[in-house]
This record gives C-alpha cells, sequence and structure tokens, in this order.
C-alpha cells in the first residue's frame, strides 16, 4: 500500500523540520488517529484546509495541527 510507504517518508521528512526552527516556520504537523502506522504529515503553511494524505478522498479533513515540540 502506497500509503506506508508516505508514512516512512513523512517520517523522515517530520524528523527533518522538527530539528530545524527554520524550517517549522514554513510547514504545520498534522496528526490522523485513524491512519494506520505513522500517523502524522507536514503541510505548508499556505494551505488553508487538511489535506490528510492517508484517509483517501472520503477523509481528506480528517485530521488536526499538533504543536512542534
Amino acid at each position: 500500500d502506497y500509503r506506508t510507504y508516505f508514512g516512512m517518508l513523512s517520517e523522515g521528512a517530520v524528523e527533518f523540520v522538527k530539528a530545524d526552527p527554520v524550517l517549522r516556520l514554513n510547514w504545520k504537523l498534522y496528526y490522523c488517529p485513524m491512519a494506520t502506522g505513522y500517523k502524522f504529515w507536514l503541510q505548508a503553511k499556505t494551505e488553508s484546509k487538511t489535506m490528510n494524505p492517508y484517509m483517501g478522498k472520503k477523509m481528506q479533513q480528517c485530521g488536526t495541527v499538533k504543536p512542534w515540540e
């Protein structure tokens, strides 16, 4: 399933952005409790609506913004 691979890619990207405060300025961290495997993804701050890559067309709005820790 390509979503599993997207999760693996997202995990590396999230850790990369999380490590740099300057990069975090341009990205929002999203979380979907219904996703299987890795449940986070990055979305540009310029995007105004949630675009969940894990849940398909029926659940694109599923997800919440999480703070960078």
